[in-house]
C-alpha cells in the first residue's frame, strides 16, 4: 500500500504519455514519459516517474541518501571531472566535504570553467584550421558538421574533445 508520499506500489501500472507543456503557444506534445497509475482506497493515483525507469532508481537512491537526484547528478559530475585531473574541480570536492560551499555553488562554478575552457580551445582550433567564420555560433555549426561527416556525434561531449584534440601516434 503507498504511504502519503505517493510512494509508488509494486501492482501500479506503468505506461508513457505524452504530454503538452505548459506554454499556452507550444500545441507540440512532448515525451513520451512514463507515469505510474494504482487505486488507493477509491482514488486513482498517478506518479510521474520520467523518461526512463533510470530516473526512478536514482530518485530513490538519492531520497535514500537525503538529496535529490539532480544533486546527485551534478555530485557525480564534479567527482568526474576532479577524477579527469580538473584542478577546479578537485579544489571543490575538498570544499564539498567540509561543507564550506555547496554541491549548487560547486557546480555552477566547475560548469562554467569548463564551458570557458571549451570555448578557448574551439577559438585555438579554429586559428589552427584558419576556419572562416563570423561568430562563435557560426564556428560551432562549422565544428558540428565536420564531426558529423566524420561519424562522430557533436552533441557528444567525448567526442567534441576527442575531435578537438586529436591524439598524435
Amino acid at each position: 500500500m503507498a504511504d502519503n508520499n505517493h510512494e509508488i506500489p509494486s501492482n501500479a501500472t506503468i505506461r508513457p504519455e505524452h504530454v503538452r507543456c505548459g506554454n499556452p503557444d507550444c500545441q507540440k506534445l512532448h515525451g513520451p514519459y512514463l507515469y505510474a497509475y494504482w487505486k488507493s482506497g477509491k482514488r486513482l493515483r498517478k506518479k510521474y516517474i520520467g523518461k526512463t525507469p533510470d530516473e526512478l532508481r536514482s530518485r530513490k537512491i538519492a531520497k535514500q541518501v537525503g538529496t535529490t537526484r539532480t544533486n546527485m547528478k551534478k555530485s557525480k559530475f564534479i567527482a568526474e571531472m576532479a577524477q579527469k585531473g580538473n584542478t577546479i574541480a578537485q579544489k571543490y570536492v575538498e570544499k564539498l566535504k567540509n561543507g564550506s560551499v555547496s554541491v549548487d555553488w560547486a557546480y555552477k562554478v566547475l560548469r562554467n570553467s569548463v564551458g570557458e575552457e571549451r570555448i578557448s580551445k574551439i577559438i585555438i582550433f579554429a586559428n589552427q584550421r584558419h576556419l572562416n567564420h563570423n561568430n562563435l555560433d557560426d564556428l560551432i555549426e562549422l565544428i558540428a558538421s565536420e564531426m558529423r561527416k566524420q561519424g562522430l556525434d557533436p552533441t557528444n561531449e567525448d567526442d567534441f574533445d576527442s575531435y578537438l584534440n586529436p591524439q598524435v601516434i
